[in-house]
């Protein structure tokens, strides 16, 4: 189980301090947790910190009990994997020896990546292109090979980044089935803007709005508080519930300089 307390980012620019983050605290178990919120709310900074590829200006984590040290969190990163929206590969290279420098960089030795890499090309559905070069995978398949990257050491934790964004509707389902096969046995904290894969994917919601958690729940309760009509198109559904996280977040905050 992964906790997260009061997580705080502060970003220093030349206009001034950003608040990206304000004490945001969640619990994230297993199964899927997806975030939603608007640009700019703080999705990917709260997604950086979970997988420490950035410190927090203040808060803490917790993995199984144990605070995680950001500046020694060897152990903790062995657990995790992550994928950004944006995977990117040596387009020359062969897809089994990207898989096999991404073991190396996770610290695997070859006799442990050798049997591991076409366990999670099968995972991923790639197992025919194993010796195909990265530069001839389509969007969707690029996509399925930085999830198998992620998964070659095992993690219990996996982070996702916009995993469907971009995608064709074929590509997007077959990502998602993806995810929800895995679900079984870890924990996978995605972001997203698609409400298709908040309600295929989800079983927790964290919603947050100008960098606080407003939501924390399933979509069915978030829905319902929103009283989104399932007649509704997609992005209609989204808006809804985004809009009643902003105002739900704009009463709380008129709550708070109240007192």
């Amino acid at each position: 189980m992964l906790k997260a307390y009061d997580i705080t980012r502060i970003f220093s620019g030349v206009s001034g301090k950003k608040v990206a983050l304000d004490q945001v605290s969640a619990t994230f178990e297993r199964g899927i947790t997806t975030l939603i919120g608007a640009n700019g709310s703080g999705k990917t900074t709260l997604l950086k910190i979970l997988a420490t590829i950035d410190s927090p200006t203040s808060g803490t984590l917790q993995h199984n009990g144990e605070t995680i040290g950001f500046k020694s969190s060897e152990d903790y990163r062995d657990c995790i994997g992550y994928v950004p929206q944006d995977v990117r590969f040596v387009s020359g290279m062969k897809c089994d020896e990207a898989l096999a420098y991404a073991a190396w960089v996770s610290g695997m030795s070859r006799s442990q990546a050798q049997p591991r890499i076409p366990e999670v090309l099968q995972l991923v559905g790639l197992s025919l292109k194993a010796k195909e070069k990265v530069g001839s995978l389509s969007g969707g398949q690029n996509r399925r090979l930085g999830i198998a990257a992620a998964l070659i050491h095992r993690p219990d934790i996996l982070f996702l980044d916009e995993p469907t964004a971009g995608l064709d509707p074929q590509s997007r389902l077959e990502i998602r089935e993806i995810l929800q096969a895995l679900a079984q046995q870890a924990t996978i904290v995605i972001s997203t803007h698609l409400i298709d894969d908040v309600e295929g994917l989800s079983q927790k919601t964290l919603a947050l709005h100008e960098g606080r958690a407003v939501f924390h729940g399933t979509w069915h309760e978030l829905s319902a508080a929103a009283a989104t009509d399932n007649s509704l198109n997609s992005s209609d559904k989204l808006e809804n519930a985004l809009a009643f996280v902003s105002q739900r977040a704009s009463i709380s905050s008129q709550e708070e300089d109240a007192l």
